[in-house]
């Protein structure tokens, strides 16, 4: 229990890492947007602020908004209508039109990036049903094929090691059968999650179809795998636990050069890796029991 508690403290300090590398992207759109609205106000100070160059006011909304999301968005078009409202009023001399043209520059250019925001999102959202697998969020078969065919021919070009991994929950039918496909799926969704915190962004994971998953490992030798590996099983125990029972995985580990240089060979490798895997271990529970 005390190991359980340091490994569930150890993941929610990786949660919070996570979410600060989403934070500084949030913050790196800021600033291209800041910057990009700077440059364009000193250009537009040297024309003399002619109103043919609003529109260009538009690019800094858009980039800011399709790098950091709507919150970036906002802060920039923020910072632009104050900027133009201030610029128009220090041109005519005067501060009675003020409040009127920082609103209605407002309501146009949020409309805008609310207009930018949708179809981003609209656009993710159509790229992600094509590239990623429903239940668990990695990616579909179609798409860790075509990443894992591109990793291993970079492997092959810079002559770094790669290995491929296959994976397959123990006793799935099992666990369906016994508790239920809810409780199944749910199994799926703490190992795909337990992968993407264990390998962060060192690796590709995608699901292969069921309980089957394909793992690249690009920059990793058999040794560096399997000890990848043997964590991620040691947490995904760990997590499962908690859903009436502790589940596991098996594995098999193919290397680029060593078992092969085409995709459809290393996957059978790693396949018949992970059977013998499977079979060697249920030989010594066999010896064990007797």
């Amino acid at each position: 229990m005390a190991m359980s508690r340091v490994l569930n403290t150890v993941l929610d300090w990786i949660d919070s890492a996570t979410d600060l590398y989403r934070e500084s992207a949030l913050c790196r759109a800021l600033c291209q947007g800041i910057g990009l609205l700077s440059a364009l106000l000193f250009i537009d100070s040297l024309l003399g602020f002619p109103t043919g160059t609003r529109m260009a006011y538009v690019l800094p909304i858009w980039i800011a908004t399709k790098r950091g999301g709507r919150q970036a968005g906002a802060a920039v078009v923020l910072l632009a209508t104050v900027s133009l409202a201030l610029v128009d009023a220090a041109r005519q001399g005067r501060t009675s039109g003020f409040l009127i043209n920082f609103v209605l520059q407002t309501l146009v250019l949020w409309a805008l990036m609310s207009i930018f925001d949708k179809l981003e999102r609209d656009m993710r959202s159509v790229t992600t049903m094509a590239t990623r697998d429903s239940l668990t969020g990695v990616l579909n078969r179609s798409s860790i094929e075509e990443k894992a065919r591109k990793s291993i021919d970079r492997s092959l070009i810079l002559g770094l090691p790669l290995s491929i991994a296959m994976i397959d929950c123990d006793r799935f039918k099992e666990l369906n059968d016994s508790f239920g496909h809810a409780y199944g799926d749910e199994v799926l969704r703490i190992l795909s999650k337990t992968m993407r915190r264990s390998f962060l962004s060192e690796a590709i994971i995608g699901r292969a179809g069921g309980d089957e998953f394909v793992i690249v490992l690009p920059n990793r030798d058999r040794i560096q795998a399997f000890s990848m590996l043997e964590a991620t099983l040691d947490r995904f125990m760990s997590h499962t636990e908690i859903v009436a029972r502790s589940a596991g995985f098996s594995y098999g580990i193919a290397v680029v050069g060593e078992d092969g240089i085409e995709y459809e060979r290393l996957i059978r490798a790693a396949d018949e890796d992970m059977y013998r895997r499977k079979a060697s271990r249920s030989e010594i529970i066999a010896t064990l029991a007797s």
